[in-house]
């Protein structure tokens, strides 16, 4: 194809006659219904590979018309959390997550539409639900769910990474109780006892993942697999100063009160992070003094000496997930009424921060 021809756009007469058969024995190969001979088949589909034909979405709108079947645009939202937005261009997490969703949606000929939770964001979301741009929403990552019930009686919705107790709709999450069991398990293969579970409590933004592994932390204490004289959960309030000199202060407060835990289970890796650089600032070995544990596996996990163990949730298979259920709902209305929550499980991944408890 010449330069002045290359944003040409191949039409399905033009396969036909690549192909030596009628324009509607092609469009019946192409689009997959009725009969053809194998060896017709192969010609049609060898002619528009080699003539990269893109089937027209106006054309199969027509088509489902006369069918009587629902019009689609081939178009799912993408709606992110005020979280996901600051890391979403950055943050290698939420792009695990995004090109999950992105890859699961291309492989069946859907595109994203994103709507991020800035400023006027309930307006600018609903206006792909009011104005027909999409088919179903996704909703990533989020603590907004005040959009669900205006969404909900108009389009299927499905959460990813999130979930919501209100209201009836299905969601894709990891499985946080089996992260905290799989760390715990290990530690205490080390030997340790004296375990502390720890985060830090935003008021503004609450956080599901922070809330439900603290549960499960708690959870293993009523059931005696720890030692409730030996384990305990730390929620500091939301914090005043730099989370350095936040974890720097917790480990002092730890050491003057003679309460230093042998190992800590961290919500998130950040905090991991910290309190390896505090503990060092200490004159505290990790791991000889203290073990310590993270969650989310982030990129520094693999690159801070000593290397962080760490729980990693697995978010690729979470977004393509999240829009499989998605599109079973998109054809199928009546299933957009079962609530499913799909727990996925999660792996530790065991570095140098975690030793034999003293």
């Amino acid at each position: 194809m010449n330069e002045e021809n290359q944003y040409y756009r191949t039409t399905l007469a033009s396969v036909a006659k690549h192909a030596g058969v009628s324009k509607a024995t092609a469009s019946r190969v192409l689009n997959n219904v009725g009969t053809a001979t194998t060896q017709t088949r192969d010609r049609i589909l060898s002619a528009a590979r080699k003539l990269n034909y893109v089937p027209n979405a106006k054309f199969k709108q027509l088509s489902r018309l006369k069918t009587g079947e629902k019009l689609r645009t081939g178009n799912i939202g993408l709606v992110l959390g005020s979280e996901s937005v600051k890391g979403f261009s950055t943050h290698p997490y939420y792009g695990r997550l995004f090109w999950g969703i992105e890859a699961a949606a291309s492989k069946q000929d859907y595109h994203l539409v994103l709507s991020t939770q800035n400023g006027d964001y309930i307006n600018s979301s609903l206006a792909l639900v009011y104005e027909n741009k999409v088919d179903g929403i996704l909703i990533a990552d989020t603590t907004e769910h005040d959009l669900l019930p205006r969404i909900q009686p108009h389009l299927p919705v499905v959460l990813v990474n999130t979930i919501s107790e209100n209201g009836n709709v299905s969601s894709v999450m990891p499985d946080e109780a089996a992260g905290v069991t799989k760390a715990l398990a290990y530690l205490q293969s080390l030997g340790h006892s004296r375990i502390t579970f720890f985060y830090i409590a935003d008021s503004s933004i609450p956080n599901v993942h922070h809330a439900l592994r603290e549960k499960a932390f708690r959870e293993h204490i009523v059931r005696g697999t720890l030692d409730s004289e030996l384990a305990r959960v730390v929620v500091r309030p939301d914090r005043e100063q730099s989370l350095e000199t936040t974890l720097y202060a917790q480990l002092r407060e730890w050491q003057a009160k003679n309460e230093m835990p042998t190992a800590i289970v961290c919500a998130a890796d950040t905090y991991a992070l910290a309190f390896m650089d505090a503990a060092n600032r200490l004159g505290l070995s990790v791991p000889e003094d203290l073990s310590i544990i993270g969650t989310d596996d982030t990129v520094p996990c693999r690159f801070v000496r000593p290397g962080l163990t760490s729980i990693r949730q697995p978010l690729e298979d979470m977004g393509a997930a999240g829009v499989k259920l998605l599109l079973e709902r998109i054809e199928d209305e009546k299933s957009a009424g079962a609530k499913v929550t799909q727990l996925f499980d999660v792996d530790l991944m065991v570095r140098e921060s975690c030793g034999p408890a003293k």
